[in-house]
This record gives structure tokens, sequence and C-alpha cells, in this order.
């Protein structure tokens, strides 16, 4: 059984607040803090992951997101560390899908605003990119027959 001040340790570095810890990883460098805040957002980190990958890779980017922050959190003033790391999360996916498309698997219609990669149509709109499994001739079909081009 761990020490009582090991517990008590860790209880406060869980109530702590995120800029506290975000200080204190800046300032210690080390691990156990930057983990303990990812594992807050985690959830977080994921639910955004699997908006643009599919789920073995939405896996695999939330590692690959932790060991970007090792480096990133020093070297970014972070005012608010869950908004901060929800824009992270989403341009490392949207990174993730610019490089299957740059092996020539991206068709993009500027005008609609469609992109396709790989199995999936990604829809650029105002508000962001949104994902469906539908196939390229379904979403072609359903484009208004005087905004298609050939």
């Amino acid at each position: 059984m761990p020490p009582v001040n090991a517990l008590l340790q860790q209880h406060t570095r869980k109530e702590a607040d995120d800029a506290a810890l975000v200080r204190e990883y800046k300032e210690t460098g080390r691990l156990e803090t930057l983990a303990a805040l990812y594992e807050r957002y985690m959830d977080l980190v994921y639910g955004v992951c699997l908006k643009y990958l599919d789920e073995g890779s939405a896996k695999d980017a939330v590692m690959q997101i932790f060991e970007e922050l090792i480096v990133k959190v020093k070297q970014h003033d972070i005012q608010a560390f869950r908004g901060w790391l929800h824009v992270l999360a989403r341009n490392h996916c949207l990174m993730k899908l610019r490089a299957a498309g740059t092996r020539g698997r991206i068709v993009a219609m500027e005008e609609e605003g469609f992109v396709e990669s790989g199995p999936f149509i990604i829809r650029i709109m105002e508000t962001g990119w949104k994902t469906t499994s539908r196939p390229w001739s379904a979403v072609w079909k359903s484009c208004p027959k005087n905004r298609r081009k050939a």
C-alpha cells in the first residue's frame, strides 16, 4: 500500500486546476503531472478523434496527441487547457486526413466543398468538417443537378 503522503499528493493533484498542473509541468517536466492533466480529458480527445478517424486510428491518435503534448505544452502559453487540447486534437486528426490525401486519394470539388479521402466523404462547412460513410456516388446523387460539375 502506498504511503499516506503519496495518497494525499495524488488526491491533491486531482483537485488542482488545469492551470496549476500546466504550470507545474512546465517548471518540473514531470510526465506524471502531464499524465494527470491529460487523463481528465482523454475521453474528450478520443471523442474528437472519432469524429474524424476510424476507431483504431482514433485510439492511436489519443496516444500520439499525448506525445505531442510533451513538447507543445512547454512551447505555448495556454490559457484554457481544455479548449486548447480540443483544438490540438482536431488539428492532429485533420493533419492525418490531409496526409492520407497527399498520396493521391483526395478529390476536391472546391465550389461544392466536398473532399473525398479514402472511404469517407468529408464535407467542409462553415462550422468545420463532418464525415460520413456514404459512398461518393451517393453524395454525388444528393447534390442538386445544377450544382454538379463533371
